[in-house]
């Protein structure tokens, strides 16, 4: 699997990709944006929220999925 840093890296670079997505529709010319606008709204804006709370929260997640991961193993 990935470590912990590696994910991190990945999320932030994911996290400003989209960012800097964001950032452009909102300094390109309209004419530019607007067929754009919809997939901004349903796909690019919660990504973007779901990446930084990741990024924020990257710590407690790991411990959460450890705590999950082993009663899944006794499960099967």
């Amino acid at each position: 699997m990935f470590t912990p840093r590696t994910v991190r890296t990945l999320l932030r670079f994911l996290h400003l990709a989209l960012g800097a997505c964001v950032a452009a529709s909102l300094y390109l010319p309209l004419a530019w944006v607007s067929p754009l606008r919809p997939a901004l709204g349903i796909a690019v804006v919660p990504l973007v929220v779901l990446t930084g709370l990741a990024l924020w929260q990257q710590a407690r997640l790991r411990r959460l999925a450890r705590r999950v991961a082993p009663e899944r193993a006794d499960a099967a």
